[in-house]
Parts: structure tokens; sequence; C-alpha cells
């Protein structure tokens, strides 16, 4: 398998829940209360790779800090907060509110359960309202539950900016796709790398952004499903560096937040 094969100092043995039954699950609940949920996303990424390839990122990034930590973690939340796409073919979400009802009860199974620590893992910007909602709500007492947002953090943000000369609006396609040549580039759709195309001015996106990001507008002004003008100019390298660089990001921020002590609370 190309993963295991490129990743053999990550990816050892991750822990996944579906591939145990509860009665595993709780012995290794009793050595450590912790898990790792990869939150995924249903959007476009131009032509360049497949629907979907944003949840196979997220799933890569916890089963590698589940095999490195010895981490439990969950099967992916597939669908989220991207309806804004929808006016694309098998494109499809939820809005904020279902979306942060759904994950809340979920996650309050599992710490009924006596999962006391939980790491949320997103891939997709367009989460992050939502998942800060779930925060609050889960964690008003004490904190039980953490969130990383790919797209949205700014040391990952300011490595991308070293590498990446062009203008992308909303996420960091060069990024995804990036990681995307590094981990699974047979996911890619090398007969478009070579089309630039321009994108509408910042001013006309943060308008739509303000007026409710009505997803037929959004195909309008980018008809191609992309939002960058760099999207085929990623690279292997530029990707094993950038994976790395996260793997050892997640590992020194969440390590003494996951690794928990037994009869530690």
């Amino acid at each position: 398998m190309f993963v295991v094969n490129q990743l053999s100092s990550f990816y050892q043995d991750p822990l996944r829940l579906c591939d145990m039954n509860f009665g595993e699950i709780s012995k290794h609940l009793h050595r450590c209360p912790s898990l790792i949920v990869p939150v995924g996303s249903m959007e476009p990424i131009g032509l360049y790779t497949v629907t979907g390839v944003l949840t196979r990122c997220g799933e890569v990034l916890a089963e590698a800090l589940s095999s490195k930590l010895q981490v439990l973690t969950a099967p992916s939340i597939n669908y989220s907060c991207t309806t804004t796409f929808k006016s694309f073919e098998g494109c499809a979400g939820i809005k904020e509110r279902t979306f942060t009802n759904m994950l809340t009860e979920i996650c309050r199974d599992w710490i009924f359960q006596g999962f006391s620590r939980i790491l949320l893992l997103s891939v997709s910007s367009e989460n992050d309202t939502a998942l800060n909602c779930v925060l609050k709500r889960l964690n008003h007492s004490n904190e039980k539950v953490k969130c990383f947002s790919l797209l949205s953090d700014t040391r990952v943000a300011d490595l991308v900016s070293r590498n990446r000369v062009g203008k992308e609006l909303g996420r960091s396609e060069y990024l995804i796709l990036s990681l995307v040549r590094f981990l699974f580039p047979e996911l890619l759709r090398d007969s478009h790398r070579s089309g630039a195309h321009r994108l509408p001015e910042p001013g006309e996106y943060r308008t739509w952004k303000k007026r409710g990001k009505d997803p037929q507008l959004f195909r309008k002004m980018f008809p191609d499903g992309s939002t960058s003008e760099i999207s085929g100019k990623q690279s292997t390298e530029t990707g094993k560096d950038l994976f790395n660089y996260i793997m050892k990001m997640l590992e020194e921020e969440y390590s003494p937040f996951l690794i928990v002590p037994q009869n530690a609370s």
C-alpha cells in the first residue's frame, strides 16, 4: 500500500474503532481514554483530484497520529458544512446548525463511554464556525475536546507561503494538492495540471461571503471548482515537507492532551 510504504516512520499500526469490537475498545479505553476524530469534507478541488480527497488526507493524518501515539481513531465524519459547493455534481453537505448538533451528540456519546480526551482533526475551513460551537458546548466544565483545523492553522499557512507564488481565495489548494501528490498521486488528474485560470477579485469574493455564500453564484465565479491560480504547481517534495511538518506539530502540541496517565481524569 502506497501510504504505508511512504510513511513507514509514522504509519506502523493505527488503532481504528471500526476494526474493533466493543470489548476490545473497552480494554483500550481503560489504558488510554483518548480519541482522534477526522472531520472530512465533500467539496470540489477543481478538476485536479477526486471529490472527497480532503477526507482522505484527514484520515491519513489522524491514523498516522494514532499510530505514533497509540491512541484510538474514529471513522471520518465525512459530511460537513459544505453546502456552498452543492452546485457541483456529487458535492454535498449539511447546514452548520445540523452539523453542530450531530457532532456534539456523537462526542457526548463517546464522553459518556469514558473518552475524556477527544481531538477533532478538521481538513476544511468551512467547518470552523460549527466546530467552535461544538467546543463551547462540550467544554463548559473542563476541556474534554480540542480541535486542529488544517486549512486555518497560521503555522501551516506560513510554511506554505514560503513555496507558493500566486493568488488563492478561501483555502490553499496548493497545500491540499501537494499533500495529495505525496500521499495519493493516483488520485490526481494530471491532464488538468497545466490549466491556469483567472480568479475573481478579492473584493468580489468577500462580497459573496457577506451576502450568504450563494452556491450558484460560487459556481459562476469559479466555474471549474478551483479557488486557486496555482493548483497545478503542487509538488511531491512540498507535500512531503508539509506532511512531516504537520505531523511533528500535531505530535508536539497534542501528545500532552491525548496521552493521559492511567487513573487521571
